[in-house]
């Protein structure tokens, strides 16, 4: 992480990002793994440069693989922050916009539950499966691209 605060964060992300001081730099890369952990699948390795740095996926990667990769969503309970006004629906297509698919029961091919409150029995057998669970504040920095995105 110390080489990646030295190109400074204008150069991970490729835009200058308000607020961010070397500092915080490593929060975010802190942060940025969190997520990155979500999305990775067994084996996969995150992208570098020639030069070994980070560096974003172009536009039409993450299009066409989007944020989610295949993987299998269900969402469940009352979604708060940025989702809040979201219906089930709504949430289901996002998460296929995302590149993800959306299933309305956990199993043991869920890669990843979002519970929003009150989301019970989905949220615990997730657990009891060990399902990877995010709270929908975690889930829209994921599909973040997608959230302004008109639907497909």
């Amino acid at each position: 992480m110390a080489q990646a605060a030295a190109y400074g964060i204008h150069t991970i992300v490729g835009t200058p990002v308000a607020g961010i001081t070397a500092g915080t730099v490593e929060q975010v890369l802190v942060r940025v793994q969190e997520i990155a952990a979500l999305r990775a699948e067994p084996g996969a390795t995150p992208p570098t440069s020639p030069a070994g740095e980070i560096r974003a996926q172009d536009e039409d990667t993450e299009r066409a693989g989007g944020p989610l990769g295949g993987t299998t969503v269900v969402v469940s309970g009352a979604m708060t922050g940025p989702l809040e006004k979201r219906s089930r629906n709504q949430m289901n297509e996002l998460t296929e916009q995302a590149g993800g698919r959306s299933s309305s029961s956990v199993s043991r091919k869920t890669a990843l539950v979002v519970a929003g409150d009150g989301a019970g029995s989905k949220r615990a057998k997730a657990e009891q499966l060990g399902v990877r669970l995010a709270t929908p504040d975690k889930f829209a920095i994921i599909i973040a691209g997608c959230l302004n995105r008109p639907a497909a």
